[in-house]
């Protein structure tokens, strides 16, 4: 029993709404891969470790899949912020940018 009720249950709910608990765990790893990442006092191989994944060339595998770029490079973006008339651009509008395309 999990959450008061059975597992089979709990797959039928998740079926019922057009995903499972593997498309849950992905989904919630890229939401948290993108905050991990953000914060530069995490390296990179301690964020795939938080994120779950087994190395680093797991993790970057699906950093590529889901956002088109390699942690690393995203990181670099967001550490030198643009200036665009006198407003800069940083890790907020990075998130943004990447779940546009993404």
């Amino acid at each position: 029993m999990h959450l008061g009720r059975s597992s089979r249950t709990i797959v039928r709910l998740l079926a019922r709404h057009d995903t499972g608990f593997h498309a849950l765990v992905e989904q919630e790893r890229k939401a948290r891969a993108l905050l991990v990442i953000a914060d530069h006092s995490v390296s990179l191989a301690k964020a795939a470790r938080m994120l779950g994944f087994s190395d680093m060339s797991s993790f970057g595998r699906s950093f590529r899949r889901w956002f088109g770029d390699t942690p690393g490079n995203l990181r670099k973006t967001w550490s030198a912020p643009t200036v665009v008339g006198s407003v800069a651009h940083g890790p907020a509008e990075g998130v943004e940018r990447v779940f546009e395309h993404g």
